[in-house]
């Protein structure tokens, strides 16, 4: 009988552990709608949808093809994974993303005409600050910035600071491009499951 409960047991903690892993989504910004909105000369770009990846985006959260129209500036060199990226439609507030509890990782910034451009971002729950990270980056390439905030609700991104890089014959304002921004949802917690399969195995027990 014991050999019977034990592998009962093994069972609920096998199911336990398996539902506890957390898968990380990558948003690459390459899946979404063709860009439709007129930037000016050949740019085109398009608004990040507010559900994209489950995930609230503020009004100012725009897309463009940095591959394709990235010209001469750092937004070039900003190409993580296909031909996308994340960049501000405009710097007039933080971009805001927001959902339910998550995780946020980091992702891979590049600044668009500033070399030593901060990139601040804050993670909250609810109203109460959490995080406050700043981070400093350049024109010559993305640059993965891991932050892992943790149980946060909402992200506010903002930029300031740097100094114009010559090289670029562009505006000289903060704005940045961001690809590849990972996050992942935490599943219930491994203690709470544990609980839970050792009140199954129990009334098993019972039987």
């Amino acid at each position: 009988m014991r050999l019977m409960y034990l592998s009962r047991m093994l069972v609920v903690i096998s199911f336990v552990m398996s539902t506890c892993v957390a898968h990380a989504t990558v948003l690459t910004f390459d899946d979404l709608p063709p860009e439709t909105i007129f930037g000016g000369g050949d740019l085109y770009f398009g608004l990040v949808p507010d559900t994209y990846g489950g995930l609230g985006w503020s009004a100012n959260s725009a897309y463009f093809n940095a591959a394709e129209n990235g010209g001469n500036s750092g937004f070039s060199n900003s190409v993580v994974s296909g031909d996308r990226v994340f960049a501000p439609i405009s710097l007039v507030g933080p971009i805001v993303i927001s959902g339910e509890t998550f995780d946020f990782a980091g992702a891979y910034f590049t600044a668009a005409w500033r070399d030593g451009l901060n990139i601040n971002i804050k993670g909250y729950a609810g109203q109460r600050l959490l995080y406050d990270d700043t981070t400093v980056i350049d024109t010559a390439g993305a640059a993965w910035i891991e932050v892992n905030q943790l149980g946060v609700d909402r992200l506010e991104i903002s930029s300031f600071g740097g100094v114009y890089n010559p090289v670029f014959a562009g505006g000289d304002t903060a704005d940045f491009a961001m690809d590849n921004f990972t996050f992942n949802v935490p599943e219930p917690s491994v203690i709470l499951l544990l609980s839970m399969g050792m009140l199954i195995f129990g009334f098993t027990r019972s039987k």
